[in-house]
């Protein structure tokens, strides 16, 4: 089978023995043609620098440095340095001279060399420029980026390595999810690798979104780990007592950078130097093995460890190589040298993982005895040591800030204050066994993997769960399904959401309508009740002023009669004279108008006092009216105010909740688009796979 991820085509299963079972066959039967003769220097080279170039390159006279008696002279170059790059015909400047596309020509004042000897010098140089029949091509490979890096911790130029354009379909589809083997965090961006079924998942930390996958189909991925600039993924893995290897990943394409090792059994820890120059892997073979990058070949093996090994860590400063093993085994070694600088003792199970501290001064350790260690590098005894996990510690990994976070059989990830030994907080949740864990880039979130496939994100300041994600995830295909069957509930959920809020506006305006009316209500009873506490003392001085002035028109009757009875008293007898007699009746008569004149304003006065006593009255049972309705009208209007409140607070709720599913609605048409993308170019990938092929 083949498959096609990025650009790249994988050749995998079956096609890979092709190749091979068909250059054996060749070999053995001669085949159609007979294999190409070996250019080598001895047989076809130094004759023509013999022939044209001794007279000027030799071992007695070397013009610019430079001698072609030799193949080793000739590998070792002039004054300028190399002249002969193997495999790397336009960096080789001898061919760039003999062939005259640069100055000095060469030979000197000749003619070029005839076209038969350029090929052969040519080919000689393309071919890997072999000494001899029996040496082997080692070709020189040129630089590459992602490859050059210096040693040390910081935070590398630029924009931090994400990845681009990946596609996201899963190489290996499963109905449930595989324990997680393998986890690590990118330093520098949010991106976190997850291990999967021959392949590697990366999700974004801060979105835990699948943002593409890689395939692994040497096997089962067991140990990951991103370079200290986080531009290459280490992935190391394989099959169980059959094969073993390291890849290495550019995170921006991710493309295949480099294959190193060929274990018989799975590499079960690995990682590269901080200058991404040597890769140590080890496994059930009890050696830890030292790749160079450049080519490939193995620069030492360190065969100390009397078990598995279970971790294998570089330094930051790129200064240590870390290793452990299922015996309780710790070593330090000089990375460069291979020779051992320290021997770390204390742990009584197996040290299943390794950290270093930034800083390169503390080696923290995780083993099944319930420890997790804190070495210093200069001690030989541990700093500290936690009863971290019952049953045994699996995972430990330091965070930028000095802080460490583990993770074990009890199912719980803990976080530590590694200087002190002080438990900070735990992580809850795993139904299984925490085999993997790590930081986030910033430190402020912390991912865990279980033996269940669990995989879960909390944030490392309060322990909360932010996320879940998954470790098989959906083909695109299925990835579609689920996409369109949430935009049918996302579009009903508007549609619902949108009849809501109209339904809500018309509740808005009633209740608005009352809370006026009442308010109205209340404000012109407070009115009122202002209009009459200042027009009562009024009434009531006017009653007053009333009853006084009846009571005075009352004196007067009394006293009008009083004069009319002393007028009538004062009347002459018989036998007085006539004029005496009328002139007592003109008296009494005026008396008695004076009286009647008087009982009338009386009855003015006693109106007027009436009158102003029931305005006072009414006046006064209006004011107590008013007051004791006034605390009614007061929580009436209250009532209805908090009505409207709730009601505009209710209309802003669902205005908002439709505004989010009309903004989830435009997200999921966005990601099906995105998902179509994805799936025709992936589609497109394969075809063109398949016609590589053929």
């Amino acid at each position: 089978m083949a498959v096609v991820r990025n650009g790249a085509i994988w050749l995998c299963f079956g096609l890979l023995a092709i190749p091979a079972r068909l250059n054996a066959e060749e070999a053995k039967t001669g085949g159609d043609k007979p294999a190409p003769k070996k250019i080598t220097y001895a047989d076809d080279v130094q004759p023509i620098f013999r022939e044209h170039c001794y007279t000027c390159h030799n071992q007695d006279e070397a013009k610019s440095d430079l001698a072609l008696h030799s193949y080793g002279a000739v590998m070792k170059g002039g004054a300028g340095g190399e002249v002969v790059i193997p495999g790397d015909l336009d960096s080789s400047r001898l061919w760039h001279l003999v062939s005259h596309q640069e100055s000095p020509k060469m030979p000197p004042e000749q003619d070029k060399l005839p076209d038969a000897k350029l090929n052969l010098i040519k080919q000689w140089i393309l071919d890997g420029a072999l000494e001899n029949s029996g040496s082997k091509a080692k070709l020189a490979k040129k630089p590459n980026l992602e490859l050059n890096a210096s040693a040390g911790a910081q935070k590398p130029s630029g924009p931090p390595p994400m990845p681009e354009g990946l596609f996201r379909e899963p190489f290996v589809t499963s109905p449930r999810a595989g324990a997680i083997t393998a986890l690590a965090a990118s330093p520098w961006a949010p991106l976190v690798a997850i291990g999967g079924q021959k392949q590697i998942l990366l999700y974004n930390t801060d979105s835990a979104e699948l943002i593409g996958v890689l395939p692994f189909p040497e096997g089962t991925p067991q140990a990951l780990k991103f370079s200290r600039s986080g531009t290459l993924l280490l992935c190391g893995g394989g099959r169980h007592g059959q094969s073993g290897k390291v890849v290495l990943y550019n995170v921006r394409t991710g493309q295949r950078v480099a294959e190193l090792g060929d274990e018989v059994d799975a590499v079960l820890a690995a990682d590269i130097s901080p200058d991404h120059k040597l890769v140590a892997m080890g496994g059930p073979r009890r050696v830890v093995r030292v790749y160079s990058v450049e080519d490939g070949d193995l620069e030492y093996e360190l065969r100390k460890h009397t078990d598995w090994a279970y971790g294998v860590e570089f330094s930051p400063n790129g200064k240590y190589l870390a290793t452990s093993d299922r015996s309780g085994g710790v070593f330090i070694w000089e990375a460069d040298t291979g020779r051992e600088y320290q021997n770390l003792t204390g742990h009584t199970g197996a040290v299943t993982d390794l950290s270093w501290r930034v800083d390169s001064k503390l080696l923290a350790t995780a083993s099944e005895d319930g420890t997790v260690k804190v070495w210093q590098l200069d001690g030989g005894a541990p700093l500290k040591s936690m009863q971290a996990h019952t049953g045994g510690a699996l995972a430990a990994r330091f965070a930028r800030n000095g802080q460490l976070v583990s993770a074990g059989r009890d199912k719980e990830v803990k976080l530590w204050d590694a200087g002190q030994g002080k438990q900070l907080r735990t992580f809850k949740g795993m139904a299984e066994q925490v085999q993997e864990v790590a930081f986030s880039y910033d430190d402020a979130r912390i991912i865990g993997g279980d033996w269940l496939g669990d995989i879960r994100m909390w944030n490392t300041a309060d322990a909360a769960l932010i996320a879940q994600m998954v470790q098989n995830p959906p083909t695109l295909d299925a990835l579609l399904r689920q996409q369109t069957d949430q935009l049918v509930a996302a579009d009903t959920d508007a549609k619902k959401l949108t009849g809501e809020v109209e339904a809500q506006r018309k509740t808005v305006a009633s209740v608005a309508a009352a809370a006026k009316q009442a308010a109205d209500k209340l404000a012109s009873t407070s009115a009122d009740l202002k209009r009459l506490e200042s027009e009562l003392p009024q009434s009531e001085k006017k009653a007053k002023a009333a009853a006084e002035a009846a009571k005075a028109s009352y004196d007067k009757v009394a006293k009008a009669k009083a004069a009319l009875e002393k007028a009538k008293a004062a009347r002459p007898k018989d036998g007085d004279p006539d004029e005496a007699k009328q002139k007592a009746e003109t008296v009494v008569a005026d008396a008695q108008q004076q009286l009647d004149t008087v009982r009338r304003a009386v009855d003015n006065a006693k109106a007027a006092f009436q009158t102003a006593e029931k305005q006072r009255s009414d006046q006064s049972a209006a004011l107590k009216a008013a007051k004791q309705n006034l605390p009614a009208l007061k929580a009436e209007a209250e009532k209805q105010a908090k009505a409207k409140t709730a009601a505009d607070r209710a209309l802003a709720d669902h205005s908002a909740a439709r505004d989010a599913s009309v903004k989830k609605l435009a997200t999921l048409q966005a990601r099906i688009e995105r998902t179509k993308s994805e799936k025709a170019a992936y589609e497109k990938s394969r075809t063109q796979q398949a016609s590589a092929a053929k």
